[in-house]
């Protein structure tokens, strides 16, 4: 397996400049928009990259499925029909 390229801002450039070339969809989003404005996170492994995007995935599926329990729960009330 290849080891990737270390993330240079000439890096990013040649990666935007290849995607307006390559995708005019991409490239329309890119001149409206600009490319993406985050800090790249170089600090552990890509276990722990995985580890935590499964994490906050799973904390983000639980936090909307709470939250419509919730709405749901309320909506009844509103209703008259608590139990339900």
């Amino acid at each position: 397996m290849q080891k990737p390229r270390p993330y240079t801002p000439g890096l990013l450039r040649s990666a935007v400049r290849h995607l307006r070339r390559s995708d005019p969809v991409i490239g329309a989003v890119l001149s409206r928009f600009g490319p993406h404005r985050f800090e790249l996170r170089t600090e552990g492994t890509h276990f722990d990259a995985i580890a935590r995007a499964i994490v906050s995935q799973q904390l983000s599926v639980k936090a909307a499925a709470t939250i419509t329990e919730d709405s749901e729960r309320c909506t009844r009330r509103l209703e008259g029909r608590p139990g339900q």
